[in-house]
């Protein structure tokens, strides 16, 4: 199976009909940020200890990079230029493509969510962290980080038994490190690298030699009148940090 299947709610359904964001011209930028789990500290030398690069350019251009998995065999790459959607395995050099519904776009969650947090948790996403923490008028104070290196820190409570972190370097307003904090547990990764960088069309497409199958995709139903997201299962109000790096 692949890990980076759950990224297919990276495409979740908006109330927002995003067709016109696929535009012929595409952005001149796009930012890639790289990123590592430390809480729950993951096993030395583990893939749950590797890095994850993240590329996206607006809301129409996505990539999830997994790192070289050799225990597993896998080697695991999403590529998303909507309407088209690849998710590929290295190892094999097999991928799947599928089109995406119209109403959809690229997201980017950080942290898994259910129940009501789960609306405003979707909406918590990578290279939209600094945006969020301001929309939501989280309170702003000054600390330092585990190095002595003062940071601007951001504290909203989803609900009352969850609350996000993110610390912030006060020169640049990069994110440095970001936490979900659920009572006593926490989830916790750290910025390895944010940076905005000339767009390359070529980062969007599957690599040269991989033996893409087809794979249709059936219509959404359109969202709710609230625009909460839609999901499978009822959601459990208590969301709770939960280890993607360990979600095979």
């Amino acid at each position: 199976m692949f890990r980076t299947a759950a990224a297919i709610a990276l495409l979740a359904s908006t109330s927002l009909c995003c067709t016109a964001s696929w535009a012929a011209t595409p952005p001149s930028q796009m930012q890639h940020i790289v990123i590592r789990y430390t809480e729950p500290k993951p096993e030395a030398n583990s893939f749950g200890a590797q890095p994850k690069d993240y590329t996206r350019a607006g809301d129409s251009y996505g990539r999830v990079a997994e790192a070289p998995d050799p225990a597993m065999h896998l080697h695991q790459l999403l590529l998303i230029n909507a309407p088209d959607c690849w998710i590929c395995e290295l190892y094999s050099k097999k991928g799947k493509h599928m089109l995406t519904p119209t109403n959809e776009m690229v997201r980017f969650p950080i942290f898994p969510g259910r129940g009501p947090a789960a609306k405003k948790l979707l909406s918590l996403e990578f290279g939209k962290e600094l945006e969020f923490f301001k929309q939501q008028h989280a309170a702003k104070t000054s600390a330092k980080d585990a190095k002595g290196q003062p940071i601007d820190q951001y504290s909203f409570p989803i609900s009352a038994d969850l609350t996000v972190v993110l610390n912030v370097d006060p020169k640049t307003s990069k994110p440095e490190m970001i936490s979900m904090k659920h009572k006593a547990q926490a989830m916790t990764l750290e910025y390895v690298t944010y940076e905005t960088v000339p767009f390359q069309a070529s980062m969007f497409k599957p690599p040269a030699g991989i033996e893409i199958t087809e794979v249709k995709v059936k219509q959404m139903a359109p969202p709710p009148a609230n625009n909460a997201p839609t999901g499978a299962t009822k959601p459990d109000d208590k969301a709770k940090p939960t280890s993607q790096a360990a979600a095979r």
